[in-house]
């Protein structure tokens, strides 16, 4: 019988993010502490759910302005990106 010999991957990299691990509630939790930080109102699972997958700055942003395609206020929502990373970290 013929051997087959390969070689090993040096690295492995698994995505977990949604796709085996559910972090909408540790997201959910950072953003709305760093919401309450600027006395904004909290947001909702549902909310989070709907708005992650194109990045911390894109979900700031859509936490500002409470929609996906309305106006943001991009002052405000760097200030709640510098928040929700440094929540998000602990």
């Amino acid at each position: 019988m013929a051997e087959f010999r390969r070689a090993l991957p040096r690295l492995v990299v698994f995505d977990l993010d949604g796709t085996l691990v559910d972090t909408v509630p540790d997201i959910l939790a950072a953003l709305n502490r760093a919401l309450a930080d600027l006395h904004l109102p909290e947001v909702s699972a549902d909310d989070v759910r709907c708005w992650v997958g194109n990045g911390a700055r894109v979900l700031c942003g859509r936490a500002v302005s409470r929609s996906v395609v309305d106006s943001v206020n991009p002052h405000l929502a760097e200030q709640l990106l510098s928040h929700f990373l440094d929540r998000y970290a602990e």
